[in-house]
């Protein structure tokens, strides 16, 4: 009892925090695909990604770069299996969610078990 009580002010002193703005933003990174080294690096300013400094808490190839900097309501990534569309727009998409405070809606044509689904993904993005 005690426990549930302490997780749900947790909770409210996060929700508080949030939208007092007081929370460590994200400074995404992009990263070259010939020599893998930084190129950039980004913050959020009054909901816009400026040019930073600082060191980058998440790491993007350069050609997602538009994603972050050229936003629209709509985002199609095309691409092979295994070219890391869902983990780029997973991590865009959590990166909204904390940093701005949207919503996110991921939709798959075909799922065959949870363990493959975008729900999957974004867990163990969220754990690591």
């Amino acid at each position: 009892m005690l426990a549930s009580k302490l997780n749900r002010l947790k909770g409210l002193e996060d929700q508080l925090l949030f939208s007092a703005g007081e929370f460590k933003s994200t400074v995404i990174g992009f990263v070259s695909a010939e020599n893998k080294e930084l190129t950039s690096s980004y913050h959020l300013v009054d909901g816009k990604w400026s040019p930073t400094v600082k060191n980058p808490t998440a790491y993007f190839p350069e050609i997602v770069k538009p994603v972050f900097l050229r936003p629209k309501r709509f985002i199609i990534l095309i691409g092979g299996r295994g070219s890391g569309k869902t983990l780029v727009k997973g991590d865009h998409g959590l990166i909204g969610m904390h940093d701005l405070g949207r919503n996110l809606m991921c939709i798959r044509e075909f799922q065959s078990s949870i363990t493959d689904s975008v729900h999957a993904v974004l867990s163990d993005e969220i754990k690591s």
